[in-house]
């Protein structure tokens, strides 16, 4: 339908189906658009025309009907019935036998497997790499003849759970709230993105170009037009600031969030020889509040996620009033600041614009040039010292620990099979990765950039 067309992708002159094409030959008018492959976990090496979702490492490929090469899975984790977690590399399945399914082990965070697993893949080099996986989140419980029976490194006699269970013993990529120190938060998501980044490749990271803008900071709506001549836009995706009342499964809870204020939706940035300017528009009329978390303005100026708080060495806007905002820096790497200046700021209808002079960031950062820096929004979102409050309060630009990056000369290009490192990972959002999912997993298919 062309509801759903975007969802496929053209594979020999067809698109690619995953399912049990064989019953009841219930797909027989699809075969002449479709190409079909069985899928199923540990069948790639015995069958042709096997697609697994999961494999033990080295993974095998999976093949069409002829037996070509075609396709590779890559794994989060495995199964906790057979002591195989996210941890569990090197073929090595004894790697955790503390007796408390993973608790104490500590390590689920790190994605060892899912590094083992990707990095194979790389160097195989296949046309698609399948995923395993997204947000399954169910744990089934099953009977067992066996009075030794371990479950994630841990004896559960007559019984052995499946699939997913604790952070060690799951393999889901979506992202989770760390309770007193246990679970992974959203490190999976970004390893995945690296991966992808990795296998697909990037567009380059467009070229800062201020277009001669002349920003008067007087007139909101007649710098509008100032504001189309810079480049490039840092688009936010829109319409995510909604409500939340929702009841779980089996009604025990309700997930209420009605954090939503501003909608942000479109952020630039130019400069002149003294001064930086910040400019972000949103979807609505601006929601004008006078708290701490009001479209706050967070800058990375050295490019070093090892300083400042989460990377970031200001932030602006934590307190305001007629004209200026608050510029402050962040001390000892924490959610406390100092105040080492201010800053001009022009209020729109949709529209917020900050001017701030280079001395006042340099008190932050002496040894700024301002050619290559990285920038976030935020508005009624993180006012704690939490970081992955950036998930689901308020709205963030870019979304979630992602931030813009900023240069005013070209890159060098990330190059398929080589590595990026995290900074390059947690600063570059330009465009939004397109999954497809299927069946708890995700396949990406090599259509790289040149």
């Amino acid at each position: 339908t062309p509801q759903t067309e975007e969802a496929f992708y053209e594979a020999v002159n067809k698109d690619r189906r995953i399912g049990r094409y064989y019953e009841s030959g219930q797909f027989a008018e699809d075969l002449s658009r479709f190409t079909v492959r069985k899928c199923w976990a540990w069948q790639s090496d015995k069958h042709d025309g096997y697609w697994d979702w999961l494999s033990e490492s080295p993974q095998p490929y999976g093949t069409d009907f002829s037996g070509n090469r075609e396709q590779m899975a890559v794994a989060m984790g495995v199964h906790a019935h057979t002591n195989k977690g996210r941890s569990y590399v090197n073929g090595n399945a004894e790697y955790d036998r503390n007796g408390d399914f993973g608790f104490s082990y500590g390590k689920a965070q790190y994605g060892l497997l899912f590094e083992e697993q990707f990095e194979y893949a790389l160097k195989q080099d296949p046309q698609v790499i399948m995923i395993t996986g997204w947000n399954e989140w169910y744990a089934g419980v099953h009977d067992s003849p066996n009075p030794e029976q371990l479950t994630g490194g841990t004896l559960t006699p007559g019984r052995y759970l499946i699939d997913q269970f604790t952070p060690e013993y799951s393999r889901d990529g979506e992202p989770m709230k760390i309770r007193d120190g246990v679970g992974f938060g959203d490190n999976y998501y970004y390893q995945m993105v690296r991966y992808i980044r990795l296998f697909k490749g990037m567009d380059a990271v467009p070229v800062a170009d201020g277009g001669g803008a002349e920003i008067s900071m007087r007139d909101a709506e007649a710098d509008a037009a100032e504001w189309e001549r810079v480049s490039p836009a840092y688009t936010d995706t829109i319409g995510d600031t909604a409500f939340r009342n929702q009841i779980s499964f089996q009604s025990e809870y309700r997930y209420q969030n009605s954090s939503g204020r501003n909608d942000l939706d479109t952020a630039k940035v130019t400069q002149d020889s003294e001064f930086l300017y910040f400019h972000i528009t949103t979807v609505n009329e601006i929601v004008a509040e006078d708290d701490e978390a009001w479209m706050n303005l967070y800058l990375d100026i050295d490019n070093d996620s090892s300083t400042g708080w989460e990377g970031f060495d200001l932030i602006l806007n934590r307190s305001r009033d007629g004209t200026s905002v608050s510029v402050e820096k962040f001390v000892d790497n924490s959610w406390n600041f100092e105040t080492v200046g201010s800053a001009e700021y022009l209020l729109g209808t949709n529209s917020l614009t900050i001017k701030v002079a280079k001395d006042v960031i340099r008190k932050a950062a002496p040894e700024a040039d301002f050619k290559l820096f990285a920038y976030k929004w935020a508005d009624a979102s993180v006012s704690d010292g939490d970081v992955m409050r950036f998930m689901d309060l308020g709205d963030t630009a870019p979304n979630d620990r992602f931030k813009f990056l900023y240069t005013t000369e070209k890159l060098p290009e990330a190059k398929t099979g080589g590595r990026l490192s995290w900074i390059t990972v947690l600063c570059i959002c330009i465009a939004a990765a397109a999954l497809l999912a299927c069946g708890g997993a995700y396949f990406f298919v090599r259509r790289r950039k040149k």
